[in-house]
C-alpha cells in the first residue's frame, strides 16, 4: 500500500490516512479504522514519516506542519 506514488503525489491512501491524524491517534486506533493489516499501516506509517508528512510522539501519531500545508493546498 504505497502511499507516494512515483511521481512523488500522495495515494488516496496517503490523503485518508493524514486527514484522520489531523487528530493524533494510536497506531491501533488507524488499524482499526483502516481494516487494514497491522503490516500495512507500519509500511504506510513509516513511509509517511520518512518524507516528514507525520510524526510518532509516544504511542501517537499526528500530520506535520508539512503535511498539514500539503493537505490544505488540495
Amino acid at each position: 500500500m504505497a502511499c507516494i506514488n512515483p511521481d512523488g503525489s500522495l495515494s488516496a491512501v496517503a490523503l485518508l490516512m493524514l486527514d484522520y491524524l489531523r487528530e493524533p491517534h494510536t497506531e491501533t486506533d488507524i488499524v482499526q479504522r483502516a481494516a487494514q493489516p497491522v503490516y500495512r499501516i507500519r509500511s504506510s506509517l513509516r513511509e509517511l514519516a520518512d518524507s516528514g508528512l507525520v510524526e510518532l510522539t509516544g504511542r501517537y501519531w499526528s500530520i506535520t506542519a508539512r503535511g498539514t500545508d500539503i493537505l490544505n493546498q488540495l
